[in-house]
């Protein structure tokens, strides 16, 4: 699988890991089942700007636009697999259930990235090893 898939699954991955499930959620709806990026703000209350944001960083790690499709077709049921590991959404500081330090919120993915990155990637091999084992089953059926 391509690099350009690991730069988008490790971006993903910390999100999740963060607790930040909305943008998940609305970077599948989006890329995954067409949802319009009007109509997401709309629903999760999310400043257009900022939701646009997170889908062109994500196109972006994925390389393109249709890269990013193809990938989260495959991807988006794994996503939710990984484990949030912040404890105190919704509060200015959380705590990390991992190493126990608290950051702040706008501190906390930076956190992971550079504290748990073997952990992180250690997801992203097992979302794509899950898109190997989906592909293949698919190709023998």
């Amino acid at each position: 699988m391509t690099s350009a898939l690991r730069k988008m699954l490790e971006y993903l991955v910390i999100k999740r890991m963060a607790g930040k499930n909305n943008v998940l959620e609305v970077v599948v709806q989006h890329y995954v089942y067409g949802e319009s990026p009007s109509e997401l703000a709309r629903r999760y209350n999310m400043n257009k700007s900022t939701l646009r944001g997170y889908l062109n960083n994500v196109a972006y790690h994925a390389g393109s636009t249709q890269r990013a499709r193809v990938y989260l077709k495959y991807a988006h049921r794994y996503l939710w697999d990984v484990p949030v590991i912040l404890d105190g959404e919704g509060k200015r500081y959380v705590r990390c259930k991992l190493c126990g330090y608290v950051v702040h919120i706008y501190d906390a993915e930076r956190h992971i990235k550079a504290i748990h990155l073997p952990i992180v990637d250690e997801w992203v091999m097992y979302i794509i090893d899950r898109i190997r084992k989906d592909l293949q089953a698919k190709k023998l059926s």
